[in-house]
């Protein structure tokens, strides 16, 4: 297993803001912290809080700092596993708790294999946008809890730098192929033309 320093792996403004999509609500104290760093959209704040996808339990979690210190202390700890894409320089660290650990689980999944939905259902399906111009297949359906979190991290020009956090299933980014490699864009518009989100 590889070992992270993770007191070198930075997080910066942008993806704190990033992050806000994967909560439903902040606490005032982080709302604080943002401004001290400098950062004070509040409108861009709120709308990132309502992007549809796995959103964090408030009793796992109250905002994308506290989210990060727990994170740092599981990797500090050696408590995950991990998959490696070499020709991207990405790493994937993906953390699991039990119900025992937290018995009302950690988020929710919003994530459905198409698969493994009823023809009723299917025909149900709509397309909608979730921020930043990403067009996803939606459905009215509740979100699984889930005991799992995502995190990826890249390395940049000779940096650990943290790319993202979620809850739930395993996620390639949304394909974007002014930014993504043939292959990468490929495997990203695969996944998400199997799967939808639940509104």
């Amino acid at each position: 297993m590889i070992k992270f320093n993770y007191k070198k792996i930075q997080m910066d403004i942008d993806t704190h803001i990033h992050l806000l999509r994967h909560f439903s609500e902040v606490d005032k104290k982080y709302i604080s912290y943002l401004k001290r760093k400098g950062f004070k959209d509040i409108e861009l704040i709120e709308k990132q809080l309502k992007i549809l996808g796995g959103k964090f339990f408030s009793s796992f979690c109250k905002n994308p700092k506290e989210l990060w210190e727990i994170i740092q202390k599981e990797i500090a700890i050696g408590n995950y596993k991990y998959i490696y894409y070499d020709n991207l320089n990405k790493y994937e660290l993906i953390f699991s708790y039990t119900s025992s650990d937290f018995p009302n689980g950690i988020g929710t999944d919003s994530l459905i294999d198409i698969t493994d939905l009823s023809e009723s259902e299917k025909r149900k399906i709509v397309v909608t946008e979730r921020g930043n111009g990403n067009i996803i297949k939606a459905l009215k359906k509740n979100p699984k809890i889930t005991y799992q979190i995502n995190v990826i991290i890249k390395f940049i020009n000779g940096k650990y730098v943290l790319k993202t956090i979620f809850p739930g299933m395993l996620a390639p980014p949304f394909p974007d192929i002014k930014n993504q490699t043939i292959e990468e864009y490929g495997l990203n518009k695969k996944f998400w033309d199997e799967h939808v989100v639940c509104l």
